[in-house]
């Protein structure tokens, strides 16, 4: 049976980053599945090279886009859907996968394109300036200047899993967070507006509704470990280079 590894967050938009990528071992993983919660790079063709150079470490790569992955820093996409459309056709030309696929029949890996909701925060959460610096909102594009429904419009892509058998664990994966109790309190956060950037309670619903066991995530590199109401939630962000984590030593955690 495969062992499943996750990573989010590797932002190969820095060189240390990516380097860390291109030195995992090209034999250790082969008969392994890895799940790369988003936030890859800026950069469409970087995107493909990172995961190109991961396909051939491992077995099979599953992908869901993070905010990065869907900024618009090129012209050749008029927004951030198209951006998420085409990335999903390229990925499949080398055989990363972001739609539902079995594992050894012992697995259902389920990919969710969503984004995050202001609504998604607490009632006691206060936004501040900080909030108006999120680099988003000027890099990502929605159809129609539908910012509001960006959630919506992603969420619409996702494939309707029917009749998996009982013996299937459902593995489910988004970049942005699921429950807003996934966060701590506002005043321990290093960026006080973070709880409205960067979750949907849709995503929780999603995976409720599908059945899932374990739900895997990235985007507010907090990284957890923990089981609410019968469903694990893990993060495991590799970060930015300036936040000096020790799982930079060891990147990849082993989830099954």
């Amino acid at each position: 049976m495969a062992n499943i590894w996750l990573i989010s967050d590797i932002h190969c938009d820095y060189g240390a980053n990516y380097q860390i990528i291109k030195n995992l071992s090209p034999t250790l993983y082969r008969e392994d599945v890895l799940l790369v919660a988003g936030d890859v790079a800026h950069r469409n063709a970087l995107v493909i090279d990172v995961l190109s150079i991961l396909r051939q470490k491992f077995r099979q790569i599953f992908f869901v886009p993070g905010n990065h992955d869907l900024w618009i820093v090129e012209e050749k996409f008029g927004d951030s859907l198209e951006k998420a459309l085409w990335l999903k056709e390229e990925l499949r030309k080398i055989d990363v996968c972001m739609e539902p696929a079995l594992i050894d029949d012992d697995y259902c890996i389920v990919p969710i394109l969503s984004w995050y909701e202001r609504t998604f925060a607490d009632p006691k959460d206060r936004p501040d300036q900080s909030l108006n610096n999120w680099v988003d909102f000027m890099a990502c594009r929605w159809p129609g200047d539908a910012s509001q429904q960006a959630c919506d419009l992603l969420m619409n892509e996702n494939k309707t899993l029917k009749g998996l058998p009982n013996h299937i664990t459902v593995v489910t994966m988004s970049h942005f967070v699921p429950r807003r109790d996934l966060l701590p309190p506002q005043q321990y956060l290093y960026f006080k507006s973070l709880p409205f950037v960067v979750g949907s309670i849709k995503i929780e619903q999603y995976l409720r509704q599908i059945g899932s066991a374990c739900h895997v995530f990235g985007h507010s590199h907090i990284n957890v470990d923990k089981t609410i109401d019968g469903v694990r939630y893990v993060q495991n962000a590799l970060g930015y280079p300036r936040e000096d984590r020790k799982s930079r030593n060891a990147p990849l955690l082993r989830i099954f």
